[in-house]
């Protein structure tokens, strides 16, 4: 039995199988709601809102994921900003 969350699982299953998840016209699995998001330092941790939408630079094939922070603000990180920490087994802001 695997101890991975469903964001965790799609990753990997992504990775395993060359699935481009960004390039569907559908939400992606990797940031579905609670999905942790570190800062650049990783001294903060901000949770995935669930919501997302495509990012609007000319060009960019990512996702704009709405991420909530521990002080209220959300941001919206392009999805291509963003790289896997597995060592805190979350995302982290490039």
């Amino acid at each position: 039995m695997s101890h991975m969350s469903k964001a965790e699982t799609a990753f990997e299953d992504s990775l395993a199988n060359g699935i481009n998840y960004f390039a569907k016209d559908r939400k992606s699995p990797l940031f579905s709601k609670d999905t942790v998001v570190l800062t650049r330092d990783g001294k903060t941790r901000g949770l995935c809102t669930g919501a997302q939408y495509r990012c609007q630079l000319a060009g960019c094939t990512g996702l704009r994921i709405v991420v909530r922070w521990p002080d209220a603000r959300c941001t919206r990180p392009c999805s291509k900003g963003l790289t896997w920490d597995k060592r805190h087994k979350a995302w982290r802001i490039a």
